[in-house]
């Protein structure tokens, strides 16, 4: 079973944030014009602006239409090294996409540690 797996991976591509806006738009892309098989995305699924917004919507349910089966998402944080390694050699994809960032970031929930975090020290590895 675990052969099968990796055969049907062969050809996958790997996006950090790959349920992001930019990040579902470069896997639509891969899988539709670029001849990539799969795309591995990793995210965090954390929110950060408040759900008790009347103008609050989550749009990730909505960015993988018509290529779902061809996504598996995987959760976690990409400033975590330890999981990124795991699932790079799990996966072992073509292509990486590192596009992990503080989603919906405006002016009124901007906390720059955690972009920083997210989209920068999340690119080093510390021993």
């Amino acid at each position: 079973m675990f052969m099968n797996i990796l055969n049907f991976l062969d050809n996958c591509a790997f996006i950090t944030g790959g349920l992001g806006f930019i990040g579902s738009r470069i896997a639509y892309k891969l899988l539709e014009e670029n001849g990539i098989d799969n795309v591995i995305s990793l995210n965090h699924y954390g929110r950060y602006t408040s759900t008790t917004r009347e103008d609050f919507s989550d749009y990730r349910k909505f960015r993988l239409p018509g290529f779902a089966d061809r996504v598996i998402i995987e959760r976690g944080e990409a400033k975590h090294p330890l999981l990124v390694i795991e699932l790079l050699t799990k996966y072992q994809p073509k292509y990486i996409f590192h596009l992990a960032a503080l989603p919906l970031a405006k002016l009124d929930n901007l906390n720059s540690a955690e972009a920083t975090e997210g989209s920068i020290l999340s690119t080093t590895y510390q021993c």
